[in-house]
């Protein structure tokens, strides 16, 4: 935990330089005196097949139309599109490695249980000329 303006936030970080460790178990201390920075991660763009991968929806490089969303979904190569586009979603908006799901619509119950809805998301411009962006929309 670090602590930035007086609000404590979590923070990752990688140990780099570190020597080979002698034995079966390494140790290291951190003294916390070392400024973490961060960094961004690049969005995966892989095209191929994944042939026999477990999921009840696998899919690379495209979006998936579904009635309603299915769980146990994995998504690659996405650019930031959605794994699945979802009429009506009954599982709260299932996430996954690599993809989210876009609902159109959302079930809630009559006490007001489930207070969180899905949101629908929707890029907003074209792809040509600088990229598309997501908009929330909830």
């Amino acid at each position: 935990m670090a602590a930035a303006a007086g609000i404590c936030e979590r923070v990752r970080s990688v140990a780099t330089s570190i020597a080979q460790c002698a034995g079966l178990v390494c140790t290291y201390s951190d003294n916390g005196a070392t400024v973490t920075s961060s960094y961004t991660i690049a969005q995966g763009t892989y095209a191929g097949n994944l042939i026999f991968w477990p999921g009840s929806i696998v899919t690379v490089n495209k979006s998936v139309a579904v009635d309603q969303e299915e769980t146990n979904i994995v998504g690659v190569g996405l650019s930031g599109n959605p794994a699945q586009i979802a009429d009506e979603c009954t599982f709260y908006g299932a996430t996954s490695p690599g993809g989210y799901t876009d609902c159109l619509g959302s079930i809630t119950s009559a006490n007001n249980a489930v207070p969180n809805q899905t949101a629908t998301l929707m890029t907003d411009g074209g792809a040509a000329g600088g990229g598309q962006t997501v908009s929330r929309d909830d």
